[in-house]
């Protein structure tokens, strides 16, 4: 890790850049950081004044879609009802899954949004075991596997492909310690974990559960982690 992307460095050079007059996305090209990383230190992200319920006047998040509370809102769907499309039958709206997503916006925040399903629990749950029941148990399990690696690597902006490619060019061991490591946890493997810059979010290489933990509670800070290595030769 340069000098120029520890942690506590990042910030003043942000801001030293933001005095000059030069916009976000500038400063995140000349430094090489993320926008958003621009955003955290200079509060460049649009701030917008809290919701309140129209039914409790609670605050609510500025980009609730609902004008009533999650509380008010759960109250007022208790005797609701719609037709799922699946069975035919009238339930309650809260016997039907609700979707949420989020939409990225301009300003480097995120929109979350929410869509009704029309099929009931129960019907998806019997529409998710009969699928199954078509396939192997080791292939399901498999599956699975993969859809929990690609969900733990979604945050970092990783694709299954592209952390298997750092893993090879690694030879499936960790970068500091050597152990060997795996997303699975295969037997005779550590656990694999991102690490990553938490300043610019650049992902820095795959490490073993330790070697992860300890430097992160080092700071990421070279100094402090270089005055441990020389308090442990006894320096």
């Amino acid at each position: 890790m340069s000098a120029k992307f520890k942690k506590k460095d990042i910030g003043q050079d942000i801001l030293e850049l933001h005095s000059q007059g030069l916009s976000g996305s500038q400063i995140a090209e000349r430094l090489g950081c993320s926008r958003s990383a621009v955003s955290y230190h200079c509060g460049l992200g649009k701030k917008l004044p809290p919701k309140i319920c129209r039914t409790c006047s609670a605050e609510m998040p500025s980009r609730r879609l609902y004008d009533d509370c999650h509380t008010c809102k759960m109250e007022k769907d208790q005797g609701q009802t719609l037709l799922c499309k699946k069975c035919g039958e009238r339930k309650d709206k809260i016997d039907f899954p609700v979707h949420n997503y989020s939409v990225p916006m301009p300003d480097g925040t995120f929109r979350k949004h929410h869509k009704q399903r029309r099929s009931c629990f129960g019907c998806l749950r019997a529409k998710r075991i009969e699928s199954d029941s078509k396939h192997p148990p080791d292939e399901l399990a498999a599956k699975r596997r993969i859809a929990s690696i690609k969900c733990r690597l979604k945050k970092y902006g990783l694709t299954i492909d592209q952390a298997f490619k750092i893993l090879d060019q690694q030879n499936h061991t960790c970068k500091i310690c050597k152990v060997k490591i795996s997303f699975d946890q295969s037997d005779g493997f550590s656990r694999a974990c991102i690490d990553h810059c938490h300043s610019t979010m650049k992902v820095r290489g795959i490490l073993c559960g330790n070697c992860n933990t300890a430097i992160g509670m080092l700071g990421d800070d070279i100094t402090v982690i270089q005055s441990a290595a020389s308090y442990l030769q006894g320096d």
